[in-house]
């Protein structure tokens, strides 16, 4: 996640659904990713 964040800040991208950026889609993808892999784990 942290390499996103900063490919984020050197790459800085307006174009992309919703104008977030590529970045962001990025983040937002990993983020639900962990939190699956989290409730698959946990039970």
């Amino acid at each position: 996640m942290t390499s996103v964040l900063i490919a984020g800040l050197i790459l800085r991208q307006r174009l992309g659904p919703g104008r977030i950026g590529g970045e962001s889609i990025a983040l937002l993808l990993l983020y639900g990713a962990a939190v699956a892999v989290q409730a698959m784990v946990s039970g």
